[in-house]
């Protein structure tokens, strides 16, 4: 059996839970033995709850041990991670983290440096916890040509839009809830505008496509303009609406879409997450699990710490985007509320053509879907009518 030694960077849920398990599992029959070897955070109070393992305040003291294969990443933010792997994959060992802020922003840079060193850089729970949506992409799914990645990737976004849903309650209400819950990432800026979503799929946009992303310069479309009547109008139109991320290799976006009810996505409700890979010759693939539990996200970084420890062949990023499959023109759907004065207006412009229509009872406003060859921007321009509310229809 192989032994593996790891040392622990960041004893904050995630890391504290992540030491847990490896105390607790590593005498299992298992193809390797992790051996945790050392724990590092700069709060040494918390070294009272470190049993038996070396502790140190010292980041320094673990990259430079030569008793250290592996380091797993778990203080989060963008910056000081950055030091942290980077100076881990040049001194030649192998980095797993969890970290979707470093991996957005500096994924490429990273990866270089771990090919160049001929050392893993494994960032599974990065994404979707357990779920192997990133190696997946990474291997292809055994052969397979993705066109298009979609999905739902906020935990607290999603159950937002199902307590307003289910329970009729504002989207600030149930904002509030989901922060009483400890759901959120790190604050409404972060989950409901779509900058947490944003982050994920630029990392499985990487690994589908070999495409890289500015998320600085990306347009978000926040969940902040959803209403309850929207909720209301797109259930009685067959639709839920999700905070969706979607990337191909032209593009990456974030925004509230309708779903049809009658779907796996459409169904992914509450802490639940869930992607689509559509694929040129299997159709669409779709993976899902808890995107937000500690305990998915641990089992993501131990997943990848596994994969080292059996010889996994290390993910490799195509230089330049993976040929894309292109996909036949069809006209776009959209959701649209207006107000009920404004209905025939709409109905008698010939740039459109409504598909179906509903009103809500409580505020007397009208939901439609319509159909055209033309952008959510040039579309609103086209119905000048400042109070309606534009939301694409996933198709």
């Amino acid at each position: 059996m192989k032994t593996l030694n790891i040392a622990v960077v960041g004893l904050g849920r995630v890391g504290r839970s992540f030491v847990d398990f490896i105390n607790r599992e590593n005498t299992r029959n298992r193809q390797t033995q992790i051996c945790l070897v050392a724990v590092c955070d700069a709060d040494i109070k918390k070294k009272m709850s470190i049993k038996g393992t070396s502790f140190t305040t010292s980041v320094e003291e673990v990259l430079e041990s030569p008793n250290v294969d592996v380091i797993v990443e778990c203080i989060g933010g963008a910056s000081q991670a950055y030091d942290i792997i980077s100076k881990a994959l040049s001194s030649g060992k192998h980095v797993v983290t969890c970290n979707r802020a470093v991996v957005a922003a500096h994924g490429k840079s990273l990866f270089r440096l771990a090919e160049g060193q001929q050392v893993h850089f494994r960032y599974e729970g990065a994404v979707m916890g357990a779920v192997p949506c990133v190696t997946s992409l990474f291997n292809g799914l055994g052969g397979q040509v993705p066109h298009r990645v979609y999905g739902i990737l906020n935990s607290a976004a999603n159950y937002c839009l199902l307590r307003m849903d289910e329970r009729g309650e504002s989207l600030e209400k149930a904002e509030k809830i989901s922060e009483e819950l400890q759901l959120k990432s790190a604050g409404a800026e972060v989950d409901l505008n779509g900058k947490d979503a944003l982050q994920k799929m630029a990392v499985l946009r990487a690994a589908a496509f070999g495409v890289w992303t500015d998320v600085r310069q990306t347009h978000l479309d926040p969940l902040f303009k959803v209403q309850a009547e929207d909720v209301r109008l797109a259930r009685k139109l067959g639709f839920r609406i999700k905070q969706l991320a979607m990337a191909s290799a032209r593009d990456i976006t974030v925004a509230p879409y309708l779903v049809d009810d009658t779907t796996l996505l459409g169904n992914t409700n509450g802490l639940m997450n869930g992607i689509v890979v559509e694929t040129q010759t299997s159709g669409d693939v779709f993976l899902a699990g808890n995107g937000s539990a500690i305990e998915t996200v641990v089992g993501g970084l131990v997943n990848d710490v596994m994969a080292i420890g059996r010889g996994a062949l290390k993910n490799q990023i195509p230089d330049g985007a993976r040929i894309e499959v292109v996909q036949p023109q069809t006209q776009k759907y959209f959701y649209v509320r207006l107000p009920k004065e404004e209905r025939d207006t709409i109905k008698k412009d010939p740039r459109t053509e409504v598909i179906n229509e509903i009103s809500d009872e409580k505020t007397g406003c009208i939901g439609m879907i319509m159909r055209g060859d033309f952008t959510k921007v040039s579309l609103h321009q086209n119905l000048r009518v400042p109070d309606a509310v534009i939301f694409d229809v996933l198709s």
